[in-house]
C-alpha cells in the first residue's frame, strides 16, 4: 500500500489518542496537613461544600499538560484537613446545620519555572440565609522547571492549598462563634 493512503488513517489515530487524553492529563489529588490545631474549637457541626473550583493557566499555556482536579477531591481534602485541625467540635453524631460554602481557584503561571497560586473564599450558610462575613485564604508555591509527571504538579499544588487553608481557618478561628452568624440577605 502506498504511504499516501496510510497518512489519513495514521493522522486520525494520532488525533484520537491526543483527544482521548492518553497521557495528556495530570490527575491531582491533594492531602494538605494543617500547620497547627485549633486552640479553641468552635462548638458547631459544619458541612463543607465546594461550590466552585476553577483552574486558570493549564489549558492556555503552550506545551503544558492539562490538570484534572475535581471539586470532590478538594472537598474531601478540606474535610480531612478540618478533622486534623479541629476548628469545629460539634456534638458527636450531630447533623450539621451549617454549611461552609467555598469557592476556589487554582492559577498556574510560567516564567522561568512553573508556579501555583490557590485562592479560597468561604461563607457560612444556615437555612438558606447567606451574606455573612466572607473568609479567604491564598497560597503560592513554586513548581518545577518542567512538568513531566503528576508528581511534579501535585506537591506544589498541595503546598499552595495548605497555605490557603491555614489562612482561611485561622481567620474563622479568630472570630470564633461569631464566624457562624450569616447575614440576612
Amino acid at each position: 500500500m502506498p504511504m499516501r493512503g496510510r497518512l489519513p488513517w495514521l493522522t486520525a489515530l494520532l488525533l484520537a489518542a491526543v483527544l482521548s487524553g492518553g497521557g495528556c492529563f495530570h490527575t491531582i489529588h491533594v492531602a494538605p496537613e494543617p500547620d497547627r490545631t485549633a486552640e479553641a474549637p468552635i462548638p458547631a457541626a459544619v458541612r463543607v461544600e465546594v461550590a466552585e473550583l476553577t483552574q486558570q493557566g493549564p489549558g492556555s499555556l503552550p506545551r503544558i499538560y492539562y490538570l484534572k482536579w475535581t471539586k470532590q477531591d478538594l472537598q474531601q481534602a478540606i474535610e480531612r484537613y478540618l478533622q486534623k485541625r479541629g476548628t469545629f467540635a460539634g456534638p458527636p453524631g450531630a447533623k450539621p446545620e451549617l454549611v461552609l460554602s467555598l469557592t476556589a481557584s487554582l492559577q498556574m503561571d510560567h516564567n522561568d519555572r512553573y508556579s501555583f497560586r490557590f485562592r479560597v473564599q468561604g461563607t457560612f450558610l444556615r437555612e438558606g440565609r447567606t451574606g455573612g462575613k466572607v473568609y479567604s485564604g491564598a497560597g503560592w508555591a513554586p513548581g518545577p522547571w518542567a512538568r513531566w509527571s503528576t508528581a511534579s504538579d501535585q506537591g506544589p499544588i498541595n503546598e499552595a492549598v495548605r497555605l490557603a487553608l491555614d489562612e482561611l481557618f485561622a481567620g474563622i478561628e479568630a472570630d470564633g462563634e461569631a464566624a457562624l452568624e450569616p447575614g440576612t440577605s
